[in-house]
């Protein structure tokens, strides 16, 4: 979080805005706060938020590819359906808030049934990959 985050109502929400411009290039004005999760990676809590935009993973990728951060925060991008999202989950490496945030996604939408069952079976992640980094 930088100084200026600190000048603004939300310093938080407005962290969070900031943030998704320089890593994605995406403009948003508002923010759904999800919650607080302390991962045991780097002990310090993160705050978890979500923006909703309308547009589709299609029109927003040529975006996302220009953002000032990207091919720094960036190795790859992929579309997962919200039912496979376990499953995708269970065989990528991410950090403990990426997964908490996974997690909590398909757990609020009914898509954790056999979830233990998905890290036994071998998955093909590269079916859901639409663009790597240029880095």
């Amino acid at each position: 979080m930088g100084g200026h985050d600190f000048e603004a109502e939300n310093p938080f929400e407005n962290c969070g805005i900031r943030e998704i411009f320089e890593e994605l290039n995406l403009t948003v004005n508002e923010l759904n706060f999800d919650g607080v999760v302390i991962p045991k990676q780097k002990l310090q809590p993160i705050f978890l938020y979500h923006a909703r935009i309308e547009d589709t993973w299609e029109s927003v990728l040529p975006h996302i590819h220009n953002a000032q951060d990207f091919n720094f925060e960036t190795s790859a991008v992929y579309a997962v359906p919200a039912n496979k999202l376990i499953q995708f989950a269970s065989h990528v490496r991410m950090t403990d808030a990426s997964a908490y945030q996974v997690w909590d996604y398909a757990k609020k939408r009914g898509h954790i049934k056999g979830w233990y069952i998905s890290m036994l079976i071998p998955h093909n992640i590269k079916k859901y990959l639409i663009s790597e980094s240029n880095s």
